[in-house]
């Protein structure tokens, strides 16, 4: 059975969840639209799939943009959030 391709929107995308996360997503042929505020891993960069953005998931006005200009689903990773 063949699966549809997603559009994704993972926060956290640098963390230890969810860079597997999205490198899961990435080689099934999703494309993966990632936000963290660390610098995302090298080898998620070689996906043509992968749109990384280095910004707070607190950039309410991205964040909407992006989910509504892709019509993703949306997936959270994080363990805890700093000020």
């Amino acid at each position: 059975m063949k699966k549809d391709k997603k559009k994704v929107f993972v926060t956290g995308a640098s963390g230890f969840v969810g860079r597997h996360w999205c490198k899961k997503l990435l080689t099934e042929g999703n494309t993966v639209y990632a936000i963290d505020l660390k610098k995302t891993y090298k080898d998620l960069l070689k996906f043509n799939n992968f749109h990384f953005y280095k910004r707070s998931v607190f950039d309410y006005k991205l964040v909407q943009r992006l989910v509504k200009k892709n019509r993703s689903n949306m997936s959270f990773c994080w363990d805890s959030i700093s000020k």
